[in-house]
């Protein structure tokens, strides 16, 4: 530690995170945070809710925000809540990246008539709310099968016939990419309701899906208007445009589906992403200590 230029702490929110930042203050390094979830907007649904929301983690998250030399979200709208917060522009959007050597693990179009949706218990007052419309749709084409991997099917047991509804159990985040491009389904369902711990989150089920070779029924934010994708703005209108990708050639699925895969190659390879996280080390490590320390105490009296 005491040889560190800088400091890197990944969703760092606990006393021993905050212990570790300190001490690298301590040996005069800069730092540098990485989030990637807005903690502070996090609904009480959430398995984590009572973690993240106690004064003491609250606190020492909040703390942090305000210290840190620097920060790394995935989404502007994580960007300006971390900067808000801090009161300042310290921090980067640094977006989701396909890495290099993955290229070549790009499915082909499903051929399967699969909507697949990925997630744990986070989203599960999304499902909950989405569910009826799901079921809707299921019921207007009973030769789809529907797959939650996550361990979070029991919403849908209502809506969609068990011998239609299929549920993998939850497994390590990487091995959910590992599945869903074996799985190769037709599409890629995305249900949020719009709040801001789902607006700050990131397009990673977009990224997942279009390399599986599906297309992606998600909202019609920002972090979501990319190639490849069906998006709706309401409740009813998920269900619009879920019907519209199951009713679209599976030809013309494909072609989105390739749209998706180059705007990864072209724009979110993980070797050209990585240069925002080069720019911001070498902009803190040309920037004294003593220069950066007196920046950021005159940007909280500001």
């Amino acid at each position: 530690m005491a040889d560190a230029d800088v400091v890197f702490l990944q969703r760092p929110f606990s006393d021993k995170c905050a212990e570790f930042f300190g001490i690298g203050v301590l040996f005069g390094a800069k730092t540098i945070c990485d989030w990637d979830d807005c903690f502070g907007t996090i609904h009480r649904s959430n398995p984590t809710y009572q973690l993240y929301q106690s004064p003491r983690v609250k606190g020492t998250v909040k703390g942090l925000m305000d210290q840190t030399s620097a920060a790394w979200t995935t989404t502007e709208h994580l960007q300006q809540y971390i900067n808000a917060e801090a009161g300042s522009n310290k921090t980067t959007v640094v977006p989701n990246a396909w890495p290099d050597l993955w290229f070549s693990k790009f499915s082909e179009p499903g051929q399967n008539n699969m909507v697949y949706w990925r997630g744990g218990g986070s989203h599960l007052a999304d499902l909950l709310d989405f569910a009826p419309a799901i079921g809707k749709v299921a019921g207007k084409f009973p030769l789809w099968k529907f797959m939650f991997a996550g361990d979070m099917a029991w919403p849908m047991h209502d809506h969609v016939p068990a011998d239609r509804l299929e549920n993998m159990a939850w497994l390590p985040a990487p091995l959910y990419t590992k599945n869903i491009l074996a799985q190769q389904p037709a599409i890629v369902a995305v249900p949020l309701q719009d709040t801001a711990f789902n607006r700050s989150k990131s397009n990673i089920a977009w990224m997942e899906g279009v390399a599986s070779g599906a297309v992606i029924v998600c909202p019609d934010w920002p972090e979501w208007r990319r190639p490849g994708t069906f998006r709706y703005t309401s409740k009813d209108d998920f269900a619009e445009k879920l019907k519209e990708a199951m009713s679209t050639p599976r030809k013309k699925r494909a072609e989105m589906a390739a749209e998706g895969q180059q705007y990864i190659i072209e724009n979110l390879r993980l070797s050209k992403v990585n240069e925002r996280r080069m720019d911001t080390i070498k902009e803190l490590l040309t920037t004294p200590v003593e220069k950066h320390n007196k920046e950021e105490s005159n940007e909280r009296q500001v």
